[in-house]
């Protein structure tokens, strides 16, 4: 999930883009606003429970950091947050 950073943006569910890897693990975010976001990567999450903020709050410090500006496709590591949240 890509959630925006910025507190003021949170609101904005525009904003939030999910997408699932590929068997390589590779994934792709499309049509995403320049701006200040957080990748977190779940084994497994339930649908739209990315939009609660209260949800993420215990995921927040495994999720990366990500500044997305206009310009060519960026590479992130990420690390898998598993099903049971450990």
């Amino acid at each position: 999930m890509l959630v925006p950073e910025e507190q003021g943006r949170r609101e904005q569910r525009n904003l939030y883009k999910s997408a699932s890897a590929e068997s390589g693990g590779r994934f792709v975010f499309k049509g995403v606003i320049p701006g200040d976001y957080r990748i977190f990567a779940f084994e497994d999450i339930e649908y739209s429970a990315w939009l609660d903020a209260e949800y993420l709050k215990p995921f927040e410090s495994r999720a990366e950091k990500v500044p997305i500006r206009e310009g060519p496709a960026q590479t992130v590591q990420v690390t898998l947050i598993p099903v049971d949240g450990q």
